[in-house]
């Protein structure tokens, strides 16, 4: 992982990236940088690209779950699909890429040609051409006769969506010098992780000139409303119902009235990232990449290449006069662009922030009002009342149900604000931050602090909507008791009442019907097997109701006294110890 805040001490003065001077271009091959990490793979003879990718760079020690993470998303067969310009390479515009010169002059920089919308093969076609001119290069150029293009000494390179085939594309086309930096990058930008830092290595990966890297990944959330039959979905994942980025149903916030149709509209919650890397050698030749998510906007609005690409301006001679920067999310002009790699990070930096702070205050503020209208709808008995309805169990139980839900979501936005709060301070906690080596970059430090303090507060009204639901849990939770509690003692009182009742049922039974059916039963039998007394007459049968009648009752009160009457009977027959030894001393 890259080291975050480099700032060592030495003699008494404080030392990092942002007070880190370049002297010089530096001396370098420039062929190293024209040839791909892809073919120094294949020359040690490794099998797999994006393994060898993730493994074989600067950072020796990733960690396992990094390549894992990376290796799954973008399976090495990713690369034939890509070659062959398969259809999910090819049917959406996923790029823009803006090559220039750049030096230490006021010379206005040269540029490539503006290509437009690129798709994922398009971008990888021309990520393949040599960045930089070299003598071999320039030999055959002048061979052929052709006008060369200018060195893309600065790159930016801005992608939405990131897919397996984009990154695909970088990969495959990345010098080795990008390698460890977008390995990096990769990774925290799959794993929805939060860091701002920079990093000046050491040693680089080759022994031609040292690397600096900038980055920046923010996570947050968007709140949107969307069709019920066609929610945001993210479709980056692996398997039919997988995902890369998460989107929750909010539906359950807004509670509905009985028998109403269901609303056309439905609110979701859906994950985000943006993530920046600035890596080169020197003030004047680096790549910047851009990664943002957009799948949860439509395909003409939001933050897109097709959208970037119709907000340019042009005169009637077909000259552009303005050409959004997209990774400044169309805040600055890129035919006026920013050459010192510090300045522009801060200048990304900003513009990223105020879009995610945009986001953040919709979100928190739809939240804010879902929240608080949710309890006033919801009518049930009082506790202190003595006789509650049974019928509110069912809508406390939804409440209960919503209370824990709703905590659960806002804990989620909590921790990611905090994670973002947190990398902000600590960039900022850099003593030589806020005195940039390029004045100019000082006019963006406030703003970002700005938007750091409103993120502070926007976490603040995160916890008091998070401390409203656990008390409205609270409340519902004592009401469902005691709701409950009611229920549950009236059902005890039916259940006693039926056991009364089958105790009385059983007595009527045995002590009157069952003489009656066995005095029945007798009198029923042959005459020769009837004794004598007795006749096939009224009397007979009211004689035999009240014996049969006396032996059940007997008996009963033999069953219901045994325990007494064994008793008695042992008492009754046991031999007196105080007798026995009399008659022992008479005789």
């Amino acid at each position: 992982m890259p080291q975050q805040h480099d700032s060592p001490k030495g003699e008494g003065k404080i030392s990092s990236f942002w007070s880190l001077k370049f002297n010089s271009k530096g001396s370098m091959t420039w062929e190293s940088e024209n040839k791909s990490y892809r073919e120094i793979c294949g020359e040690v003879g490794s099998v797999g690209l994006v393994e060898c990718f993730m493994t074989k760079s600067e950072n020796t020690n990733r960690v396992a779950l990094e390549v894992e993470v990376v290796t799954k998303f973008c399976p090495e067969h990713i690369l034939e699909e890509l070659e062959s310009a398969c259809p999910m390479a090819t049917t959406k515009n996923v790029s823009l890429l803006d090559d220039r010169t750049n030096d230490d002059t006021d010379r206005p920089s040269k540029f490539r040609v503006y290509l437009g919308p690129l798709n994922a093969y398009k971008l990888w076609l021309e990520l393949q051409k040599p960045r930089f001119r070299c003598r071999d290069l320039d030999a055959r150029i002048d061979s052929d006769g052709t006008h060369p293009e200018p060195d893309a000494d600065r790159r930016l390179i801005f992608i939405t969506n990131l897919d397996p085939w984009t990154m695909m594309a970088i990969i495959a086309t990345a010098s080795i010098h990008q390698v460890d930096a977008l390995g990096s990058s990769f990774y925290r930008h799959l794993a929805f992780e939060s860091f701002i830092g920079t990093h000046c290595p050491s040693s680089g990966l080759s022994n031609f000139f040292q690397t600096f890297r900038l980055a920046f990944d923010l996570p947050y959330y968007v709140f949107r409303r969307a069709a019920r039959r066609k929610p945001p979905r993210d479709h980056r994942g692996k398997g039919p119902n997988a995902t890369l980025r998460q989107v929750i149903d909010l539906s359950f916030l807004t509670r509905m009235p009985a028998g109403s149709s269901p609303p056309f509209e439905l609110n979701y919650l859906c994950q985000a990232q943006v993530s920046v890397l600035i890596t080169g050698s020197d003030p004047w030749r680096w790549v910047a990449y851009c990664f943002v998510d957009n799948y949860f906007d439509q395909e003409d609005t939001g933050d897109s290449a097709d959208v970037y690409h119709e907000e340019r301006e042009v005169d009637e001679v077909a000259h552009v006069v303005i050409q959004p920067d997209p990774l400044t999310a169309g805040g600055l002009d890129a035919n006026r662009p920013i050459k010192g790699p510090r300045e522009y990070f801060l200048a990304v930096l900003r513009a990223r922030l105020r879009h995610i702070r945009a986001e953040w205050q919709k979100l928190v503020s739809e939240l804010e009002t879902l929240i608080g209208k949710y309890p006033t709808s919801i009518q049930t008995t009082a506790t202190h009342q003595a006789t509650p309805n049974c019928h509110d169990i069912p809508t406390i139980m939804h409440s209960h149900a919503w209370a824990f839900q709703t905590i659960g979501i806002l804990r989620k936005l909590k921790q990611t604000l905090k994670a973002t709060i947190k990398q902000l301070e600590s960039f900022q906690a850099d003593e030589v931050f806020a005195t940039v080596a390029e004045q100019a970059a000082t006019s963006y430090i406030p703003t970002i602090r700005e938007i750091t303090e409103d993120f502070r507060k926007y976490q603040q009204k995160l916890e008091f909507l998070t401390e409203d639901c656990e008390c409205y849990e609270r409340r519902v939770g004592q009401k469902l008791t005691f709701q409950l509690s009611y229920v549950g003692a009236n059902d005890a009182k039916a259940q006693a009442s039926m056991t009364a009742y089958g105790q009385t049922m059983t007595f009527v039974m045995l002590f009157f019907f069952t003489p009656i059916a066995l005095a029945a039963s007798v009198l029923s039998m042959q005459p020769k097997v009837i004794p004598a007394p007795l006749r096939l007459n009224g009397a007979s049968f009211i004689i035999l109701v009240m014996i049969f009648m006396v032996l059940i009752w007997s008996a009963v009160g033999v069953l219901l006294n045994w325990d007494r009457i064994k008793q008695r009977i042992k008492a009754t027959f046991k031999p007196d110890p105080g007798h026995e030894d009399l008659e022992y001393q008479e005789g």
